[in-house]
């Protein structure tokens, strides 16, 4: 039974189950006889004409053989997440053409309810997605603030998809591993140092290059840490497969080595999708596929790293 009160400022859909029905378990997907009803909630639905819908029910408990007292599966998602399943769908479709902000005027949303519904859609995305049929790869870096280019992306060009941005992030968990080691000792050394590291060297001002050339000289992991980001990118420098095969190899052995963790963590991931990035020498493929996915990358808006 559905009970529907409310006004141009808002409705609340009031939602009855009919009895003696079974329920579906949300651990299994098998129906089960019901075992109690927990207290009513709301779920923020899709608007109707632009008017805001909220979904009231009183979830179900089942007793299922094989998952034990499960709550029941609800046709509009998970009973504890805020937002129904169509309105993550249609904020997050809305996030791909449109900046956060104007979606969530648009959808009389907060910010903040387009953001949780984009990171649920990408959550649900990365734990379903299929690897297995990527042929070529681009790679880029993209800037989140203006003079901090730090992002490295990394596509799967024949679906347009986002795989990974680990390198940079490697470096930076070795810098604040190594800051946090040197509180006591000298704790001003590393202090506002991140995009010194994260930037392209082209990219830095006089006063960076000066305070980075200082930096260098010192016997500092995070030092050991970007000279093997930089090198890295030698790998776009060699004419063939097969010599960008022998270097990331070489690569791989100085990282593996380099008693850096998070450096020895992307160099095993680097390991697993060699094959794919050295596909890139055997057909190549402009940064024009790249570009555009970088766009939609910055549409969606990377979360601030801390």
């Amino acid at each position: 039974m559905v009970l529907v009160k409310g006004d141009t400022t808002g409705l609340e859909v009031r939602l009855e189950r009919r009895r003696g029905r079974k329920l579906v378990c949300s651990g299994c997907g098998a129906r089960a006889p019901g075992y109690d009803t927990l207290k009513e909630r709301k779920w923020r639905h899709v608007p109707l004409w632009g008017i805001p819908v909220k979904l009231l029910y009183g979830p179900r408990r089942v007793r299922c053989p094989k998952c034990g007292i499960k709550v029941e599966q609800m046709p509009w998602g998970p009973s504890k997440s805020p937002l129904t399943v169509p309105l993550v769908i249609l904020l997050a479709t809305g996030s791909k053409l449109l900046a956060m902000q104007v979606v969530a005027r648009l959808f009389r949303v907060n910010g903040s309810t387009v953001a949780a519904a984009v990171k649920r859609a990408v959550e649900y995305g990365l734990a379903h997605r299929d690897t297995s049929g990527i042929l070529y790869i681009g790679m880029d870096e993209i800037s989140r603030r203006r003079g901090h280019i730090y992002h490295t992306q990394v596509y799967d060009l024949s679906a347009g998809r986002l795989l990974i941005r680990h390198l940079q992030t490697a470096v930076d968990d070795v810098r604040k591993a190594e800051a946090e080691q040197l509180k006591k000792k000298n704790p001003e050394l590393l202090k506002g140092t991140k995009y010194l590291w994260l930037k392209n060297p082209w990219n830095l001002s006089p006063k960076q290059r000066e305070r980075l050339g200082y930096l260098e000289k010192l016997n500092l992991k995070t030092n050991r840490a970007y000279v093997l980001k930089e090198s890295f990118h030698l790998v776009w420098t060699y004419p063939n497969r097969g010599w960008a095969k022998r270097f990331l190899r070489k690569w791989f052995w100085w990282a593996t080595h380099s008693r850096l963790q998070p450096m020895r963590d992307f160099a095993w991931l680097l390991r697993r999708h060699l094959e794919d990035i050295v596909s890139y020498f055997k057909l190549p493929i402009s940064n024009g596929a790249v570009e555009g996915l970088n766009n939609k990358a910055k549409v969606i808006a990377l979360p601030r790293e801390p």
